[in-house]
């Protein structure tokens, strides 16, 4: 284990360390959280955590601060002397979990840098950042979920088989992919077993699941032994289009057909194995799951723009030409967990919700872009909120440069 210890200042430290105090001796007691406070039950790897007024979020390869209180927007490492090489700033960083204090995160690191794929935490009072776990960049399995649930983080590796030819170049078919998971206060790496196209997908509430194409989705015991097949996709031919999200016994996903390879937003109960289709219109993949609603966009890809005389082109002038698109509709809507009293929210015509996204009390806070309309082009992507009552859209005040 290695650790970076970051610098903060004194009466900050003291400050905050008190305000998690109550917050999270609110959480585990019985008293209600403190007002403004907000909680929550759902379990997702999307790249989105919450404690209190703060959201930790990232844009490539750098996690922030996000309060939702005051709207600044900073940095979430507290070191001045950083300089980007932290593993919260130095690679593809993503939030896995917000809890007990703690910022977990996993950082891919950017391969031209020959850095090692890194999985730790940030102590939120102290800024400390501890390492738990380092892949070299060749057995990382880049792009899937890593999970924290009863003092282990889970997350895949890759290694080589002892019969692989040792020249450098190496086919899939040379490697073998590990399902592992690593003490949070310190141990060895642990592999549970080796597990070719399997990745976690949910570690949530005693449910350990896991998801490869060829088997679909399966449910084991916490040491990996005992399996049990929840769902065989590939009998069925479907396939999941989005990461799951969990709560109370669920999961939800968006799954597409080889008869309609549009997304749809479904549920799996995890005690039954029963799949349920929530509605039936198509669900842009990057939905969002609060306590006790789901929040969705139509699923329409749409051109932006198209120059004049396009329509009049032949193939070959138009292949010469990048088009700007958006992967889904203009219209933000709502349901319940069952997918009942689904509603239209919110409607913007050349918004595109650019990342993951998350709604409290009224307000969505995520990424997104803007397209203008006079230089056909998209925008920067921004953090910010929008109220969806008004619509009102406020980005988020940067507290840095």
């Amino acid at each position: 284990m290695k650790q970076a210890t970051t610098l903060v200042r004194r009466t900050a430290a003291i400050l905050l360390a008190a305000w998690l105090t109550l917050t999270l001796l609110s959480s585990c007691g019985g008293t209600a959280p403190p007002a403004g406070i907000h909680t929550t039950r759902v379990v997702s790897s999307f790249d989105i955590g919450e404690l209190g007024n703060n959201l930790y979020t990232s844009y490539f390869s750098v996690i922030y601060r996000y309060n939702r209180a005051s709207g600044e927007f900073s940095r979430a490492c507290l070191d001045p002397e950083c300089g980007g090489t932290c593993p919260l700033e130095s690679g593809y960083c993503r939030v896995v979990h917000i809890g007990d204090g703690r910022l977990y995160f996993f950082a891919w690191m950017i391969h031209e840098r020959d850095l090692p794929c890194r999985y730790g935490y940030q102590d939120l009072v102290t800024g400390e950042i501890t390492v738990l776990a380092e892949v070299p960049q060749e057995e990382a399995d880049e792009g899937t979920p890593v999970f924290v649930y009863d003092g282990m983080m889970y997350y895949t590796r890759k290694t080589l088989k002892e019969e692989a030819e040792r020249d450098g170049s190496y086919t899939a078919e040379d490697w073998v992919k590990h399902l592992c998971r690593v003490p949070v206060d310190g141990g060895e790496e642990e592999r549970l077993r080796s597990a070719p196209g399997e990745i976690f997908f949910m570690i949530a509430d005693g449910y350990y699941i896991t998801y490869s194409a060829a088997e679909g989705i399966l449910s084991y015991d916490r040491d990996f032994r005992d399996r049990t097949a929840l769902l065989s996709f590939a009998q069925q031919d479907l396939r999941i289009q989005s990461q799951p999200q969990y709560l109370d016994g669920k999961l939800y996903c968006t799954i597409a057909s080889g008869a309609d390879p549009r997304p749809y937003l479904y549920s799996l109960d995890l005690a039954t194995g029963e799949m349920t289709k929530l509605f039936d219109t198509p669900a842009y993949y990057n939905f969002q799951l609060t306590d006790d609603a789901i929040w969705y966009l139509d699923y329409d890809v749409r051109v932006m723009y198209k120059p004049e005389g396009w329509d009049e082109m032949t193939e070959e002038e138009q292949d010469e030409i990048s088009l700007s698109y958006c992967p889904h509709g203009t219209t933000l809507y709502t349901c319940d967990p069952d997918g009942k009293n689904a509603r239209a929210v919110y409607t913007n015509e050349t918004l595109e919700f650019y990342e993951s996204f998350t709604v409290i009390d009224g307000v969505l806070y995520g990424w997104m872009r803007n397209f203008d309309d006079e230089t056909h082009t998209w925008g920067k992507p921004f953090f910010g909120k929008i109220d969806l009552a008004s619509g009102t859209i406020t980005p988020a005040t940067p507290t840095e440069s």
